[in-house]
């Protein structure tokens, strides 16, 4: 319940289709490459895993320069003071 509030509360208040969230963006992908007479999505796998990807990439990255930082908290936190 609590993730399909972060879905349906953004695509309900925000009209803008520039501030839509990631997520509301690659559904409407979805049905936007959908072939509507047949409801076909096999022909369209490719250009919706790539917006997958590219929507994944900056949550990649924040780990990637993070991660240290991460460890860090982990490794403080187990030790006895």
């Amino acid at each position: 319940m609590y993730t399909w509030n972060h879905f349906v509360w953004p695509s309900v208040v925000i009209q803008d289709d520039n501030l839509q969230l990631i997520s509301v963006g690659l559904v409407r992908l979805t049905t936007a490459l959908t072939n509507a007479s047949t409801g076909d999505t096999s022909a369209v796998y490719g250009p919706l895993f790539a917006a997958y990807v590219l929507a994944a990439v900056p949550i990649f990255l924040l780990f990637l320069f993070a991660s240290k930082y991460y460890i860090e908290g982990l490794v403080s936190s187990g030790l006895k003071l």
